[in-house]
């Protein structure tokens, strides 16, 4: 299990390190952009192309390291207020959702990223194509899966639920 979770950090920090990348590559276009608008009456063409395919990564590398950091919103008022053991339940009840929840969106995102590449979709103004972006999203949700694996086996073996802590 411990072999696992040191996988498991090792991969989300690696793509924490891609999204790291490409918010400095989107803050770098920015300011470009602005500079050269505003000195020299010349804006970068295609700045909002790709800012926006730019934060497609931002957001899809980061979201592993920030669910295993437990850098989310969570509402869990009510299940505070819950017996430990329905407590334990409707957790794992909540992880198994989720588990479905990641494991469709890594299904279809691959699935529309096909069609996309089938259908030759590409960005309005410099024509990047489009389904790169989609299977780098969908391989980015694939550690959300092992994430939710080891909270789903955590909770199941912790038997003390609501004593430590947690």
């Amino acid at each position: 299990m411990k072999r696992l979770e040191k996988i498991i950090d090792g991969l989300s920090s690696f793509f924490n390190g891609i999204a790291l990348t490409a918010l400095t590559v989107t803050l770098i276009i920015v300011a470009v952009n602005i500079v050269a608008g505003k000195l020299f009456s010349m804006p970068l063409p295609g700045a909002i192309d790709l800012v926006s395919l730019l934060s497609v990564i931002v957001i899809g590398f980061a979201l592993p390291q920030s669910y295993r950091m437990d850098r989310h919103i969570k509402v869990e008022f009510m299940t505070w207020l819950m017996p430990p053991g329905i407590r334990k339940i409707v957790q794992l009840i909540s992880q198994m959702i989720c588990m479905l929840f990641f494991g469709f969106i890594v299904w279809r995102m691959f699935i529309y990223a096909d069609y996309v590449w089938t259908y030759g979709e590409k960005s309005l103004t410099l024509k990047i194509p489009l389904y790169p972006f989609i299977y780098a999203l969908a391989i980015s949700m694939i550690p959300m899966l092992l994430i939710v694996s080891m909270q789903i086996i955590n909770t199941w073996k912790n038997d003390d639920i609501g004593k430590n802590g947690e």
